[in-house]
């Protein structure tokens, strides 16, 4: 009997699906359409399935299969609604760090009032414990069977062995006591996996014959692939175009002994996988911005997957020892570590770096770290600003805070004994090296609204730097809000902002409103956004705003927000994008001189002009029509 039954689960695991065409390279690992075979024991649950249990997902929600005619087996698992949630897990599918994956499954809402439901895939180790998870939307009512489709899903966690498809039902504030969810024709696939990388951990370079692209696969069902690569300038030029044919060598499975089903099988046989790379090293002539696209094709020409990464190859240029130009990383995912920002930070043209400093009681390296930065940092001419945003999380009190709490919220409306042990490590160790201090981050302008905020800020002051650290303080402050200049501020500078940004005449004219005595303005560059305007319109705004910031006088000129997809120097992931060689070049070259004026020039550009401390000049200049000038 044990037998017919693993013969059974081993026919519905990797059977072939009966729906729509899958991907063209995907390979079955799992499919489940809650059909006959799925239920040996006529119990109307699906065999190998888990339901969880607990006070939130009560066993008195029914969750069974059941007939339907419009499901691809004429049969689906559906949950009726009855006050509560569910949690139902598929059977663990053993899996490798080798593939990547995709799921499909069919989802159905109907007469859903309040409760919402998602489907998940949960990668696992040996023991079953959840290390990653992918998640599709949420759902409620649907017209009809919603195909959803999840990846596909590279995976990073080293120890991930099992994967398993969950569907959460969770109810909303209000109960349903009617209602149904129903899933079917669920499908799990492994597809080749491929990385590019470079040997520079954010693909800056000074020297174009240092770069070399590597493009890896795994899990490739061809043996001898064509890799093709390609590089484009800025503008999107094709510069060059080669081919090369990967040399692959057999991937060697391991299944997963906790694995539920019988994939392991050997009367079962997946398609052979291979694995291999390719070097290619691009033909770069000058420096500049590139983008370099690879793809895989098979022996006949179709394309498998692509993936493109860009690269900037940037000249020496020598930024002055004291300059205006920075980087916020305030309230900003960093994609890079220390060692890696303390490389790239020199070669981008900046003086400053504000980084969120607030590291809790378990992350004791965590503190050696940021020692370490802030000197190597110091040693390059860079000074760090220490932005004091949110507790850590492991803090109690950081576990409460809600994510958007504001700086007042937090140190003003909370005693101060709860968060003033976790701060005094901090600034013991931080405070001899880094001389400059912000409350919040740049847009939390909290404590410009907060009622007596000059004296709540002095009152700060001096119990955080009560062992009498000699130290910079300031706060966020809205351009649109007129600072009081009739009383003395309690704080040394305001980092200015506002939503949405200002342009570089709108900068202009605030710059020149008057200030409080003793407080210096610091303000931010906020490029646009890449799919609304083109480059040349981002480019141009870009250097315009850090032209207005240097002439009307700003202290400190920061970059909002430089790893951005949208709108950074940098992308998500730490790698250049068009707009970091302008910031490199204005910043480099505008750092630490004085602004002289304009002179007419005889084709009409405009012009301004700027003096280095060495005596030398630096004219930028531009025109809305190209113009040859003479001076």
């Amino acid at each position: 009997m044990l037998n017919v039954f693993a013969y059974l689960l081993l026919c519905c695991g990797l059977a072939a699906p009966t729906t729509e065409e899958r991907n063209v390279d995907a390979v079955q690992i799992f499919y489940c359409d809650f059909g006959m075979k799925w239920d040996v024991n006529f119990d109307s649950w699906p065999d190998l399935w888990k339901r969880q249990q607990g006070p939130q997902w009560p066993h008195y929600v029914k969750v069974a299969m059941e007939d339907d005619e419009t499901a691809i087996a004429g049969r689906c698992l559906t949950v009726k609604l009855n006050g509560g949630g569910v949690v139902v897990n598929s059977p663990a599918v053993a899996i490798s760090e080798k593939f990547k994956y995709v799921a499909q499954v069919r989802l159905r809402g109907q007469l859903v009032q309040n409760s919402r439901a998602q489907v998940r895939i949960d990668f696992c180790d040996e023991q079953r414990n959840v290390v990653e998870s992918s998640t599709s939307p949420w759902y409620q009512n649907t017209s009809d069977w919603e195909q959803i489709e999840i990846g596909p899903i590279d995976i990073t966690h080293p120890d991930v062995r099992l994967a398993v498809i969950t569907l959460v039902v969770e109810e909303g504030e209000h109960v349903d006591l009617k209602g149904t969810f129903s899933i079917s024709d669920i499908w799990l696939a492994r597809m080749p996996r491929m990385t590019v990388t470079t040997n520079s951990s954010f693909n800056v370079y000074d020297n174009a014959k240092k770069v070399v692209v590597t493009c890896n696969l795994s899990g490739i069902r061809e043996q001898d692939p064509d890799i093709r690569f390609q590089l484009f300038d800025a503008s999107s030029k094709k510069l060059d175009d080669n081919t090369l044919q990967m040399q692959g060598t057999l991937i060697t499975e391991t299944n997963s002994s906790a694995s539920d089903m019988i994939n392991a099988d050997r009367s079962v046989s997946l398609p052979a996988g291979y694995a291999g790379s390719s070097d290619w090293q691009p033909p770069i002539k000058d420096y500049g911005f590139y983008r370099v696209v690879v793809s895989m094709h098979t022996a006949q020409g179709t394309p498998l997957d692509e993936q493109e990464i860009s690269i900037a190859v940037v000249p020496h240029i020598k930024t002055a020892e004291r300059g205006e130009f920075g980087w916020s990383l305030a309230g900003d995912a960093i994609p890079l570590n220390f060692e890696q920002l303390n490389m790239l930070l020199p070669r981008t043209g900046v003086s400053w770096v504000k980084l969120p400093v607030w590291y809790g009681a378990t992350e004791i390296e965590r503190g050696e770290e940021l020692v370490m930065f802030t000197e190597q940092l110091a040693a390059k001419n860079i000074d760090v600003v220490g932005v004091l945003d949110h507790p850590p999380g492991d803090l109690d009190f950081g576990k409460e805070v809600p994510v958007d709490a504001s700086i007042a919220d937090l140190l003003s409306n909370v005693d101060s004994s709860v968060w003033l042990p976790s701060l005094d490590e901090v600034l013991t160790r931080l405070s001899l090296r880094v001389r400059w201090w912000q409350l919040g981050t740049d847009d939390d302008t909290s404590y410009a609204h907060f009622p007596n905020g000059e004296k709540e800020v002095q009152k700060l002051r001096e119990m955080l730097f009560r062992f009498g650290q000699d130290v910079s303080f300031g706060l966020g402050w809205p351009w649109l809000e007129a600072a009081p200049t009739q009383s003395r501020a309690t704080w040394d500078f305001e980092q200015m902002s506002a939503d949405p940004p200002l342009t570089g005449d709108e900068l202009a004219n605030y710059l020149s409103l008057p200030t409080r005595e003793g407080v210096v303005r610091w303000t931010l560059v906020q490029p646009l956004k890449r799919d609304d305007y083109s480059l040349e319109t981002r480019t141009q705004d870009l250097v315009q705003q850090m032209l207005s910031a240097k002439i009307n006088g700003a202290s400190a000129i920061f970059a909002a927000k430089p790893f951005d997809d949208e709108a950074g120097l940098m992308t998500n992931v730490g790698t250049p994008s068009d707009l970091l060689l302008p910031w490199r070049t204005t910043a480099s070259l505008l750092s630490g001189t004085e602004y002289l004026g304009s002179i007419p020039l005889p084709g009409g550009s405009e012009s301004r002009l700027f003096q280095a401390p060495d005596g030398t000049v630096v004219m930028v200049l531009w025109n809305q029509q190209p113009r040859q000038e003479t001076v």
